[in-house]
């Protein structure tokens, strides 16, 4: 019997809607705290970077990039898995 697979539309929707919430929930907040500003500013000051808000974008879309990339693997996995085990029990 052959496994079905998750429809390419399905994946599209599932990398994008985690690429979106991961940034929505990464970003600092507008006006950002003092902590977030501090936090911030220190880690860019790790990276020898002077333009915090172009480090943060780019740290953004690291972040964003790489939890999309994972999520999107064990989200397409675990679909499939759900799908082909109940093809098997009918």
């Amino acid at each position: 019997m052959e496994a079905k697979r998750v429809p390419a539309g399905f994946r599209i929707l599932i990398a994008v809607s985690l690429f979106v919430i991961t940034f929505l929930l990464a970003r600092p907040s507008d006006p950002s705290t003092e902590g977030e500003l501090h936090f911030w500013t220190e880690l860019a000051k790790l990276f020898n970077q002077r333009d915090i808000e172009g480090f943060v974008g780019v740290v953004l879309i690291v972040i964003c990039t790489v939890v999309t990339l994972i999520g999107y693997q064990i989200m397409v996995r675990t679909i499939e898995k759900k799908m082909n085990n109940k093809k098997r029990i009918l």
